[in-house]
């Protein structure tokens, strides 16, 4: 069993949500914003055509810009979309800037799993996510993912959906009503299973937690707690995970802090992006 649902934006304006839910049953992904200062002019009208149209799964998405601050983008999607329904979720679709962009996507993704109480997915490109540093978060546990590559064989990267065509070229082509021969994605499993993962059961909370991109070479506990107003020990070093590879430096660094030393003087790897939970 497979679900197909369409990518939509301005470029639709006269998408029928109507007829795409005879369709499909309902289900399609629309954008809410550019950046931080461009609205889709179509996303009002799609997001309430599709409410009203009783759709069952909704993803709603940004386009983060390179050249803008990512907390500010996230601050305007959030003024712009406000509290998600049950169907809704929110979903993060990067695919543009220079070197690792692990850090600014867990930066949206804990920034709108925090405001809007629901973890959000991450969009990108097969190749753009292999080649800036999103391959460890598609390929790992904790976040729904969406992955374009157009073509006829699914891509190997770890992926919830595949956007396998974008009207033109790729797998899945399909006519959609009002919206023509557009992005098109692909869920392996019913319309009940992917409506459920917008509104799963609360999963266990986890700790707050930071993202710090280590550029002198070693990463001071202590400065991390001065800077979160907390003891250097209540940084929770044994769940500390880290993007990217797993070298002999990181090992290093991360036996010091199990061994309860609060700062240790293992230097960790220039580059390096670590996610470090917090206990309050």
């Amino acid at each position: 069993m497979t679900v197909l649902l369409p990518d939509l934006s301005e470029f639709q304006l006269n998408a029928d949500m109507a007829g795409i839910r005879h369709a499909n049953g309902g289900a399609a992904i629309i954008r809410a914003c550019y950046g931080q200062a461009h609205t889709d002019h179509a996303f009002a009208k799609l997001r309430h055509d599709a409410h009203a149209d009783a759709f069952a799964f909704l993803g709603i998405y940004q386009y983060l810009v390179a050249g803008q601050d990512v907390a500010a983008q996230a601050h305007a999607y959030r003024a712009i979309v406000g509290k998600l329904a049950a169907h809704e979720i929110a979903i993060l679709d990067l695919e543009e800037g220079t070197g690792s962009q692990a850090a600014r996507a867990a930066e949206w993704l804990a920034l709108m799993g925090t405001a809007l109480g629901k973890r959000p997915w991450l969009y990108s490109g097969e190749a753009f996510a292999q080649a800036h540093g999103l391959a460890p978060i598609f390929n790992g546990p904790d976040v729904h993912t969406w992955v374009a590559a157009y073509r006829s064989t699914e891509p190997a990267l770890g992926h919830t959906l595949w956007q396998s065509t974008n009207g033109v070229i790729g797998a899945n082509i399909t006519d959609w009503p009002g919206a023509g021969r557009c992005d098109t994605s692909i869920y392996h499993g019913t319309l009940a299973e992917l409506a459920a993962l917008a509104d799963p059961a609360a999963p266990h909370k986890a700790a707050p937690h930071v993202v710090t991109h280590v550029t002198a070479g070693r990463l001071s506990l202590a400065a991390l707690a001065a800077q979160h107003k907390t003891k250097p020990m209540h940084i929770l070093h044994l769940t500390c995970s880290h993007f990217g590879g797993f070298p002999a430096e990181v090992a290093a660094w991360g036996n010091a802090v199990w061994s309860g030393d609060g700062d240790p003087a293992a230097p960790m790897p220039a580059g390096m992006h670590l996610r470090v939970p917090v206990i309050p």
